[in-house]
């Protein structure tokens, strides 16, 4: 796109003159020449009266203003430890290291002792630098730092059956985090009081195991408390140890996120009671039913089912054989049931021999004569 000079200015002439010429030309318009390329400032005019610059849709793409957002959702970024949690948390603190052993040139790629063992890098354990890959919750804290719709990269959305759900407004890389689930950090027993006192009437819990017995209570926390479950999701969450302390976050699955797809992850927690157990409205194709494990008796109806159907499978490959089996399998039941028949009618014949001896020798006594 070229803007040079205006069109209406002639180096040749001086400022009246050139006044003069510009007031003439807008009086008169000149005719655009239709079948030349474009002339100059055509650009400068296009962005002057076209439409705004936007993203296309799989690298940007937000919701518009006014969509539902939840009246009762208190956020907050980081956890909170709330109660006896903090003095638990210090006394039964455990010290555990791990050193990465990367090399400056490879960087921290798969093959990092401290990925594998869920430690994110840094200047304590890592000397590799900025070619370290594995510092996740540092670049997600940077993204958080510099603000903006793309930067968070989620927002809220209200679903048509599963209550408030996250989307993504943006694309994500396989594995790559997306944001941090947290909330206050709570004690086993302040988590059952709250089930049974404050929790007691509600619908929906934000509660997940964390670390050491704790629980994190996220109804004050996070966006991340509205992912949704679903048996065949997109994200994953994980517990990673940063500065020597537990965070979990939600990281993006193996096929990465595009743009306005909704964000899930397998639940699986055990319910705390049958009374509790929520039905799952995922909806897909292996759907579990259930917000939990699979209950056992759907299990065994399955395995039955399976057992049922590799049985006529091997009889259909080895029919011949079958036939074979069967027809031994009948002549052994028909020996059986003779001599289970024999062995019965032999035992009432000494049956009777017996009563009808002991019938003889008592009339004998009495000197009655028997035939």
């Amino acid at each position: 796109m070229y803007t040079g000079q205006e069109r209406d200015y002639d180096p040749r002439l001086n400022e009246a003159n050139n006044k003069i010429r510009a007031a003439r030309r807008r009086a008169a318009p000149e005719p655009q020449r239709k079948l030349l390329p474009l002339p100059m400032f055509a650009g400068e005019r296009l962005l002057k009266l076209g439409r705004d610059l936007k993203l296309p849709f799989d690298v940007f793409s937000p919701l518009p203003p006014g969509q539902p957002k939840p009246d009762e959702w208190k956020k907050t970024n980081r956890n909170v430890f709330v109660g006896d949690a903090a003095s638990f948390w210090r006394e039964n603190k455990k010290i555990e290291l791990s050193t990465c052993l990367c090399d400056e040139e490879t960087g921290c790629d798969e093959d990092c002792q401290n990925r594998f063992m869920f430690y994110e890098c840094d200047s304590s354990n890592c000397r590799v630098g900025p070619n370290c890959g594995n510092r996740s919750f540092e670049e997600l804290k940077q993204r958080t730092k510099a603000g903006g719709k793309y930067n968070i990269g989620v927002e809220v959305i209200k679903t048509a059956d599963r209550g408030y759900g996250v989307r993504s407004n943006r694309t994500f890389e396989p594995n790559q985090v997306i944001v941090e689930y947290t909330g206050e950090i709570i004690t086993q027993n302040e988590c059952e009081r709250r089930m049974r006192s404050v929790y007691k009437n509600n619908e929906c819990y934000y509660l997940m195991y964390f670390d050491q017995n704790m629980i994190i209570d996220a109804t004050r926390g996070s966006i991340a408390r509205f992912v949704n479950h679903s048996c065949a999701p997109n994200c994953r969450m994980e517990k990673w140890t940063v500065g020597g302390k537990p965070r979990m976050a939600l990281f993006a699955g193996d096929r990465g996120i595009m743009t306005g797809e909704e964000l899930t992850y397998d639940y699986n927690f055990d319910p705390y009671s049958q009374k509790n157990v929520q039905k799952c409205r995922c909806g897909a194709p292996g759907c579990r039913g259930v917000l939990g494990p699979r209950p056992k008796e759907r299990e065994i109806r399955e395995s039955k089912a399976e057992l049922k159907k590799d049985a006529v499978q091997k009889k259909g490959k080895g029919a011949l054989a079958g036939t074979k089996r069967k027809l031994g399998s009948v002549l052994d039941d028909s020996t059986s049931a003779l001599n289970k028949k024999r062995k019965t009618l032999k035992g009432t014949s000494v049956k009777a021999t017996i009563s009808k001896a002991m019938t003889k020798a008592k009339s004998a006594l009495n000197g009655k004569k028997l035939p």
